[in-house]
């Protein structure tokens, strides 16, 4: 090992050794074109990303980032960001991993800190990040505020025969293996109802007007009293429309040529298929639910079976009302971890799992 390892900011050139390092963990960097999933996903953003490199002889061993994006808090509106693609060199994670003798924990912390240094000048004011088991406790050492998250999870299998066994038999409510095929195959036919049609005076159907999304989306955030994303014409255009990773469809209702209710979904792989955000104005929670099922028609060819999750709080008890009024069935109680570090916001609102809006929109797509 060298003498001193460096700690700091991206430099141009810096994504190939930064995807050799994270190609083992991250899999959108192992297999196709990396450099340009990189190039999306780091660069792309709408806001320019903070990555923090650690190198030794000219060689990338360590990666930390942030990628900025707009924000919820409660009536503010901020620039926060999620923490993305913490990753050490295996050689370097030992304890005295250099000639100074730092560690690989210690090092890991060292570009968390630079990092946090950074995100405070270019001006975000909240990191969130969901942390796998190994990262967990350096992340806490650096300064994050651990949360355990509950999440209601959803499943509407449709393709029977395909679905795994484990998931049939994990249905809350649902204690044998037969009333669950049973209550499904109640469930399927559903999709195939002409009950759902929408009126002349209605539409609904795929989108690329992210206008339109957006503007709905800040008529049910002023309604909204909690931290989540800013769905922006910036972030849809580069988070939906253009994912690299994961591709996905929108779905919008209109009445009366106004948008009142909104789907993504996305084919997570040839099994799974996923509905990875959802909103709909307070009066067009009707709208919602046609567009859920319409949903589940458009998946039924591609995917055997179809989730979601998203937190529990006054927000989303309507939507899950939603996915269980189409057939969605619940899967048991779980709970996310999540790491949070503000800089000058109340901590005990961002620390309060019962106040942050989340679904799979915050996860899916983005290594």
């Amino acid at each position: 090992m060298s003498s001193r390892i460096l700690v700091r900011g991206y430099e141009e050139g810096d994504e190939v050794g930064i995807v050799e390092l994270m190609k083992p963990y991250w899999p959108h960097f192992a297999n196709g074109n990396p450099l340009p999933n990189w190039e999306w996903e780091y660069r792309k953003c709408p806001y320019e990303s903070i990555v923090t490199v650690a190198e030794d002889m000219r060689r990338i061993v360590g990666h930390y980032s942030v990628i900025p994006m707009a924000m919820k808090f409660k009536d503010m509106h901020l620039l926060g960001g999620k923490a993305e693609g913490s990753a050490i060199h295996p050689d370097y994670r030992k304890k005295g991993g250099d000639e100074s003798g730092e560690g690989g924990k210690e090092l890991f912390i060292r570009l968390i800190h630079e990092t946090f240094d950074s995100s405070r000048e270019k001006g975000v004011r909240l990191i969130w990040g969901f942390p796998n088991q190994k990262a967990l406790g350096g992340q806490i050492r650096a300064g994050y505020s651990h949360l355990r998250v509950p999440i209601s999870r959803f499943a509407f299998p449709l393709n029977l025969r395909r679905v795994p066994r484990t998931l049939l038999s994990s249905f809350r409510g649902t204690p044998s293996l037969r009333r669950t095929l049973r209550t499904l195959s109640e469930s399927v036919p559903k999709l195939l109802s002409p009950d759902d049609q929408p009126k002349e005076t209605d539409a609904m159907g795929t989108t690329d007007d992210v206008h339109s999304i957006e503007d709905l989306w800040k008529s049910v955030s002023e309604d909204c009293d909690c931290i989540t994303l800013q769905r922006t014409h910036d972030y849809l255009q580069w988070r939906i429309i253009g994912n690299r990773v994961i591709p996905h469809r929108m779905l919008a209702f209109r009445r009366d040529a106004k948008v009142t209710a909104y789907v993504s979904v996305a084919r997570r792989n040839s099994s799974e298929g996923v509905i990875v955000d959802m909103f709909a104005l307070r009066d067009g929670v009707e709208d919602l639910r046609i567009l859920v099922n319409h949903a589940l028609v458009t998946l039924k060819s591609a995917c055997d079976y179809v989730t979601t999750w998203m937190t529990r709080n006054k927000l989303t008890e309507r939507y899950e009302q939603v996915l269980k009024s189409v057939g969605f069935l619940e899967l048991p109680e779980s709970e996310l971890d999540m790491l949070v570090r503000s800089f000058g916001l109340p901590e005990s609102y961002s620390t309060d799992p019962k106040n942050w809006f989340i679904n799979p929109i915050f996860t899916e797509g983005i290594s």
